[in-house]
C-alpha cells in the first residue's frame, strides 16, 4: 500500500469494528461446540448476515461538549422595569429564546413594519383598547358588589334572638341525623343481645 495513505490515515485504538473490518464470511458458531444447550445444532455452515456485520464494523464515540466560557444574559423587559439578568444557554423559562437585544431590550432582529398603519387602523385599535378596559372594570365592579353583598348578609345579627348556650348547642348535637343513626345501632345491638340471653336461658 502507498506510505502517503499511512501518513494521511487516521490513528485510532484497534477495536471490534476493525477486525470485521474486511471480513466477508463470518461463522455464526464460533464456540467449537457442534451442540449448543441454547442454540441447538450448530454445523458451522452458517454465517453472518451483513446486517450483523454492519453493525459490527460500527463504533461508538462520546463526544463532550464544552460549555461556553461567557453566557450572556436574557436582557428581556421586566414589568417592574430593568432588564432580565438571567442566563441561560438557549432558553430563558420566562421570556422564552435568548435572542440579541439592544440596551432596551428589544430584539435586533425584530420584523420592522414594512407599511405605515393607516390611521383608521390606529383609531380601531384605540377604540377597541377602550371597550376592554370598559369591561374588564365593569366585570371587576360587578364582583366587588357580589362580595359586599355576601359580606353583609353573613355579618347581619337578630338582636331578638337569644344566644345558643352549652345546653343549646349540645342539644342540637344530640338531634343531629348520624347522632340518631348512631342511637338507633345501638338499640338494636342491645336488643340482639336480650334476644340471646332469653334463648340461653330456655332450657
Amino acid at each position: 500500500m502507498d506510505a502517503a495513505l499511512y501518513e494521511t490515515a487516521p490513528k485510532v485504538e484497534y477495536d471490534t469494528d476493525l477486525y470485521y473490518w474486511d471480513k466477508k464470511e463470518v461463522l455464526l458458531n464460533q464456540t467449537g461446540f457442534e451442540i449448543v444447550h441454547f442454540t441447538g445444532v450448530g454445523d458451522g455452515n452458517k454465517f453472518m448476515p451483513e446486517s450483523m456485520l454492519s453493525e459490527l464494523r460500527k463504533r461508538k464515540r462520546h463526544v463532550e461538549t464544552k460549555l461556553p466560557e461567557k453566557i450572556p444574559a436574557c436582557r428581556a423587559p421586566l414589568k417592574r422595569g430593568g432588564l432580565c439578568p438571567r442566563r441561560d444557554l438557549r432558553r430563558c423559562p420566562i421570556h422564552g429564546p435568548i435572542v440579541p437585544r439592544d440596551d432596551e431590550g428589544e430584539p435586533l432582529d425584530a420584523p420592522k413594519p414594512t407599511q405605515p398603519r393607516a390611521p383608521w387602523q390606529e383609531a380601531e385599535e384605540e377604540v377597541r383598547k377602550a371597550l376592554d378596559m370598559q369591561a374588564a372594570l365593569a366585570k371587576l365592579e360587578q364582583k366587588g358588589k357580589t362580595k359586599r353583598r355576601k359580606k353583609d348578609q353573613g355579618n347581619l345579627i337578630d338582636v331578638n334572638s337569644k344566644a345558643e348556650g352549652n345546653m343549646a348547642k349540645l342539644q342540637k348535637l344530640m338531634d343531629g341525623k348520624a347522632m340518631r343513626e348512631r342511637t338507633e345501632r345501638v338499640d338494636e345491638i342491645e336488643r340482639d343481645l336480650k334476644m340471646r340471653d332469653r334463648k340461653v336461658n330456655q332450657w
